[in-house]
Parts: C-alpha cells; sequence; structure tokens
C-alpha cells in the first residue's frame, strides 16, 4: 500500500498524471507483493511505471535513511526487475525482427534476458490473440529494452 496512498490518493494522482489505466491485483495469500498492471500507449505507460519506481525509490530511501545516521548519505536502491508486455500477436514480427535482429540489439544494449512467449493470449478488451514479451534485468534497464525494441 506504499504506493496506493491513503484511500488511494497516491495511486489516483499516478493514474491522472500518466493517463494509464492501472489496476493493482490483491496479493496472494503468504505473497508480500501484489501484482500491478499497466495499460495504456507506450508513453503513459513509461510515464506511470517513471512515477512508480520514483515513489518506491524515495520509501526505500526514507525508510533506509530512518535507520541511518544523517552523516551517511544514502544511494537509491537499484535491484531486478521484470516486466511483461502484452503485443498483439500480429505484431510480434516487428517487435523481434529478421533474425530477431531488434529483439537481440536490444538484449546486447541492455543485458537484459527477453523472451517471447509461445502461448498467445486473448485480451480482455478485444479478442485478438496477444503474445507475451517478458524483459528481466536490472532495473535501470528493463525499460529500456523494451523502448530500444
Amino acid at each position: 500500500p506504499r504506493i496506493i496512498g491513503k484511500s488511494g490518493s497516491r495511486i489516483n494522482l499516478i493514474r491522472s498524471t500518466s493517463k494509464c489505466k492501472i489496476t493493482i491485483d490483491q496479493p496472494q495469500p503468504g505473497a508480500q507483493v501484489a501484482s500491478c498492471i499497466l495499460e495504456g500507449r507506450t508513453k503513459e505507460i513509461l510515464c506511470a511505471r517513471m512515477l512508480i519506481e520514483a515513489r518506491e525509490v524515495a520509501s526505500n530511501h526514507s525508510n533506509e535513511q530512518a535507520s541511518h545516521s544523517q552523516t551517511h548519505p544514502v544511494a537509491p536502491v537499484t535491484g531486478h526487475s521484470t516486466i511483461e508486455l502484452y503485443i498483439p500477436k500480429r505484431y510480434m514480427g516487428h517487435m523481434i525482427g529478421k533474425s530477431g535482429k531488434y529483439i537481440n540489439a536490444a538484449r546486447h544494449a541492455t543485458n537484459c534476458n527477453i523472451q517471447v512467449s509461445e502461448e498467445p493470449l486473448t485480451s480482455q478488451s478485444s479478442q485478438e490473440p496477444m503474445s507475451t514479451l517478458c524483459i528481466m534485468g536490472a532495473s535501470t534497464m528493463v525499460w529500456n529494452a523494451a523502448a530500444h525494441m
């Protein structure tokens, strides 16, 4: 709930600022994290992601600073992230490129692990088959990989 805020104030601000549709699922029993699904145009999703990550870094920074004296500076936490992009199946060839040209360039430029699902999904908003593009790597690079493609 750090990201949701009191009565949804933070998440609603992120929604209105980014114009992105944001859905937060309840965590599974025993899990400490919930799924956050971002839907919209690429720039809307990137904006929402940037605002969410900025909030997380600020929260981590505040928590760590509270446990340290003021004389010990705390660097922002950079971990690993995984994002899943749902792409209409008809566009996957353009995303991957001939002989994997675009996906391999994104892998090389960002050092991220990029995988494409073999199993198509169906979008809830349309009946168009969708493929999943999963990008895993350093938090600072996964969105660079998505933008690179």
